[in-house]
């Protein structure tokens, strides 16, 4: 039982001490999401669950990005196969939340495997992630 104690209080230690809003902390966030790509081979459900991993990394640390900040990032930081999409979204008039984005995402996704027939939707390439996971 002294294992478990030791172990959680350690973690409970590195958290106390990672979670912090320091300096240090949002830049390492902000060059993780800035650094952020969606390379040729990777399924856009990994693509937006990395883009709100970082996000919710940001929130850890009670730095707020608004909604309307994360559509925007979310759509520049997409493949140039999202071209068309991601230009009716900006230039549509309309202001969407990241919700909406992510729904219709993924709802191109679903169509795309329909008529395909495919699992997922993944763009033509090798399927590599580019960010090492830095604990928050």
């Amino acid at each position: 039982m002294s294992f478990l104690w030791t172990t959680s209080s350690f973690w409970e230690r590195v958290l106390d001490h990672y979670l912090k809003k320091s300096l240090a902390n949002q830049l390492i966030l902000k060059q993780c999401l800035f650094l952020l790509r969606m390379h040729e081979g990777t399924p856009i459900k990994f693509h937006i669950a990395e883009f709100f991993s970082i996000i919710n990394d940001f929130n850890k640390i009670e730095v707020k990005i608004e909604d309307e900040d994360q559509a925007l990032l979310l759509l520049c930081f997409l493949s140039s196969l999202y071209k068309s999409f991601r230009e009716a979204i900006i230039y549509g008039g309309k202001n969407q939340l990241i919700n909406e984005i992510n729904e219709h995402l993924l709802n191109k996704d679903k169509i795309d495997n329909q008529l395909t027939g495919g699992s997922h939707l993944i763009i033509p390439g090798n399927f590599t992630f580019q960010r090492r996971r830095v604990i928050m």
